[in-house]
């Protein structure tokens, strides 16, 4: 039996207007997207006349009345100031959108609703769970199974822990060892994320030895892989190994295989 779907669609006239009113309410998934080349490319042949009113791509709003899918070709609709027919779908459901130009160059973030830095540190603790044979290339499924398994401490990071613009100290490989240190020693959390602040901040007179080493670390070997990242940030934010005055990672795949077996095993089975 088919299942009966729940979004609508018609064709509807945009002008620049209703193209502003319908940018009011934007799904997070549109976020980052903003390439203004590709406006005005849009806006250019919507002027000129060689914009294909043919081609049915939907406007697609959500189940919410939110933009999920037309951010470029509402925004050229308001640079051009014209007014075309387009096909708008509403009600779509959430799931529909993971989706949505999986063959284009649309991240998985965007696919799956998630801030960019969010899904790059899911990414990174995939890379370490399915160690040494995980790729770049990760599936929605993967993701969304991550996430649920590291979600308690993925939001008390990014509640509580600093942002920062610093490549090479906040790469998303150096906070997945973060995250880790975290999941293993759940009674220090407060502990960890005073010692990650404090490195942000430059605030070495608190921050722990081993934790000023890896700051060093990270600043000055570029020959650092993720994987290394992930390693270095494991050892330094173990909160028993916060005076150690060496930041050593002697055997790359024994670290990584331990941080698998004391705190990956679980989800490593889930995803593989």
């Amino acid at each position: 039996m088919s299942k009966r779907v729940k979004y609508t669609y018609q064709v509807e006239t945009i002008d620049a207007k209703k193209a502003r009113q319908y940018l009011s309410n934007v799904h997070v998934r549109q976020k980052g997207r903003d390439f203004k080349g590709v406006i005005q490319t849009y806006a250019d042949a919507m002027k000129n006349g060689t914009w294909d009113t043919d081609v049915a791509q939907t406007i697609s709003f959500d189940n919410t009345g939110a933009l999920i899918d037309g951010w470029h070709r509402l925004h050229a609709v308001e640079l051009a100031n014209v007014s075309l027919p387009f096909l708008v779908a509403r009600n779509v459901e959430p799931h529909a959108f993971a989706h949505y130009d999986a063959g284009k160059a649309r991240s998985l973030a965007f696919r799956r609703g998630v801030e960019n830095n969010r899904q790059a540190i899911i990414g990174a603790l995939i890379r370490t769970a399915l160690y040494p044979y995980g790729t770049n290339r990760h599936t929605v499924e993967q993701s969304e199974v991550t996430e649920n398994f590291a979600r308690e401490y993925l939001d008390y990071f990014d509640e509580h822990a600093t942002g920062t613009n610093k490549a090479r100290v906040g790469t998303a490989s150096c906070r997945a060892g973060v995250i880790l240190s975290l999941m293993a020693h759940p009674d220090r959390k407060s502990t960890i994320i005073y010692a990650y602040n404090d490195m942000i901040h430059g605030n070495f007179e608190k921050a722990p030895r081993s934790v000023s080493n890896l700051y060093r670390r990270c600043l000055e070997d570029k020959r650092l892989t993720n994987m290394d990242y992930v390693a270095l940030a494991w050892h330094a934010f173990n909160p028993h190994k916060f005076g150690n005055l060496k930041l050593v990672v002697r055997d790359l795949s024994s670290d990584i295989h331990d941080i698998q077996n004391k705190v990956l095993k679980d989800l490593k089975g889930a995803i593989q």
